[in-house]
């Protein structure tokens, strides 16, 4: 569910935003990537494909009544290379190449969540006027995030939800039901 909340900040509110950030940036708080991209294929998982490609040699061992001796060793060997090759070429090529392709199509803004204990007296007004439109407690939202886009960056598409269906929100309620802009 989004609610989109037209002037739900006035100019003033939303130039009092900025200088917040900018403040706590002066004060040595980060801002952090949106999002970063992750791919998901993690080469350290990929550890068993090695063993697995020597099974490759199976197929012809079971049909080795068709093999002489001089030859099972050439038909055994070309599905254990060729399956050595392929995982080679997918732990050292394609994930290199799916992770740029990632970071090339994802968002590059820059964002702070302003959800520090004294955060709360700055926030606590929107959180107040969200709580009301939205009809949602403030204990189950997240903390406000001010985006920063500088000049060439992307908005690309993304999810706001949870890749773990929530699993590490279970204490403050789970996976995220609204989002409001």
């Amino acid at each position: 569910l989004v609610y989109v909340i037209p002037e739900l900040l006035s100019e003033d509110e939303c130039n009092a935003y900025v200088n917040r950030v900018r403040q706590l940036e002066a004060e040595n708080r980060t801002m952090t990537r949106s999002n970063p991209p992750d791919v998901s294929i993690n080469v350290a998982k990929l550890w068993p494909l090695p063993f697995l490609s020597l099974l490759a040699g199976v197929p012809p061992l079971l049909k080795s009544d068709e093999l002489t001796s001089e030859s099972l060793g050439q038909a055994v060997l070309q599905p254990i290379i060729l399956a050595l090759v392929m995982t080679s070429a997918l732990a050292f090529g394609a994930v290199p190449f799916i992770k740029l392709l990632s970071d090339s199509s994802s968002r590059t803004s820059d964002a702070m969540a302003l959800n520090q204990p004294q955060d709360i007296p700055f926030v606590k007004t929107l959180v107040d006027r969200v709580c009301t439109i939205t009809n949602h407690s403030w204990e189950k939202w997240e903390a406000p995030v001010v985006t920063r886009y500088d000049p060439g960056a992307i908005f690309a598409r993304h999810g706001d939800a949870s890749p773990t269906k929530g699993s590490e929100w279970t204490d403050s309620g789970g996976q995220r039901v609204a989002t409001c802009i």
